[in-house]
This record gives C-alpha cells, structure tokens and sequence, in this order.
C-alpha cells in the first residue's frame, strides 16, 4: 500500500508496501511446488525407487518449500506493512537495513537491471558504507550484494506497489531536495 504523511516541507513520506497481487501468485507456486515434492516424498506420485540422495534432496527441497510458503502467509495477510520508507531525510528498505540511510551520504542512485528484473543501487559514501556495513545493514543482504557485485546497497522492487522506476525517479526527486541541488548527475 502506497501511503503519504505530510510533513513541514512540500515532499511527503512515503511508505512503499508489498502488492497483494503478486505476493498471492508467489504463495500459489510455493505452494504447488511443495505439494509436488511432499507427493514424491511420501510415494503418492508413480515413479522408480528413489535413491537415498534423492530422497535426502526431495526432504530438503521440501522443508525449504515449506518454510517458504509459512514465510509467504503472514506477508499476504498483512501486505499493507510498509517495506521500503523515503521521506526528506533518507530511504530506508526494512529488508536491507536496520535505519534510515541520509541522502547526503548517498554519492549516486543508479536503475540497474538483472536478467530483466529492475533494482536500484544506493552508491554510499565510502566512510559511511563502512559503518552501515557493518553496523547497520543486516548481514545476509550485504553478503549477498558483494557476491553479486555492487558497490552499494540494493533496494529490490520486486513484488511492491511501486515499480523501479517510479522508486528511482522518487529517489532522484528527494535526494536533490535533500542535498539543495537539482542538477545532480543521476545514472
């Protein structure tokens, strides 16, 4: 859900949830896979005897499922909670990090795209990377961010009521509010 709150300049706070839409489909496949993999698990589906690696796996692959879809339930019960928050101060993604990172230790905000799939990258001032890293981002996301390549951090849009575009051009609009300048160079 898409809300705003005023505050005392003209840029209100935005706050950026999950889309009830897309999280339904993602709990029907979660939901499909596992119900496959619990059929070959406990023999209701045909099939040749199954190694004890396969089982090992289809035992694995179908706790990971599982644990999926009781992850995905309370997300499309609640989709309303606010996941991503940018008002004139910062941006903060409760996924990603545990405070608010100020716009004016964010050197550059660029739209990058992975395999057809838009995020944004949060280029951070280097000595306040360092501290965010490692205090104030959670750990499995920054890992991920490092193996994967990025300087900064990333806000993914997938699966929220506002898609990539629309959070970049909201970002560039509040960052130059924030720093005094709308002529920032914005990749």
């Amino acid at each position: 859900m898409l809300r705003t709150t005023n505050v005392d300049h003209d840029l209100p706070d935005i706050e950026i949830s999950y889309s009830w839409s897309w999280n339904l489909a993602q709990l029907f496949v979660y939901l499909l896979l596992f119900l496959l993999c619990l059929a070959s698990v406990l023999g209701w589906a045909p099939q040749k005897a199954m190694t004890t690696t396969k089982m090992t796996l289809a035992y694995t692959v179908t706790a990971l499922l599982g644990f999926a879809v009781c992850y995905q339930i309370p997300i499309l019960l609640w989709p309303q909670w606010p996941v991503v928050f940018v008002n004139r101060f910062g941006i903060r993604d409760k996924r990603v990090s545990k405070s608010t990172i100020p716009w004016q230790s964010i050197e550059a905000v660029s739209l990058r795209a992975f395999r057809g799939h838009k995020y944004l990258e949060l280029t951070l001032d280097p000595a306040v990377a360092r501290l965010l890293f490692a205090k104030k981002l959670n750990p499995l996301p920054a890992l991920l961010n490092k193996l994967l390549g990025t300087r900064g951090v990333v806000i993914n849009t997938m699966g929220l009521k506002m898609e990539a575009d629309e959070v970049f051009d909201l970002c560039k609009r509040y960052r130059a509010a924030a720093v005094g300048s709308s002529t920032l160079l914005w990749r």
